[in-house]
């Protein structure tokens, strides 16, 4: 399952996993190309939950470089 989000909503989704590595998932249904899909704390969430969705430099998957650290190492 992942929690996509919909109108400030999490909604909890079955989908089919394809290939995968330590970077990519290729779903194979389930989730369509464009949906905002939860990365960080959904280990709590529960289906139609209410959540607020935080944006900004440096928030990505733990598997790619944090942006921040580029910065910081600049100074």
């Amino acid at each position: 399952h992942v929690f996509v989000v919909s109108d400030s909503t999490a909604n909890k989704v079955r989908f089919e996993m394809g290939f995968d590595d330590t970077e990519f998932v290729e779903v194979m249904s389930g989730v369509k190309k464009g949906d905002q899909i939860v990365v960080v704390g959904q280990n709590g969430l529960k289906d139609k939950a209410k959540i607020r969705i935080i944006k900004g430099e440096g928030l990505r998957i733990p598997a790619k470089p944090d942006s921040t650290v580029k910065l910081a190492e600049k100074t």
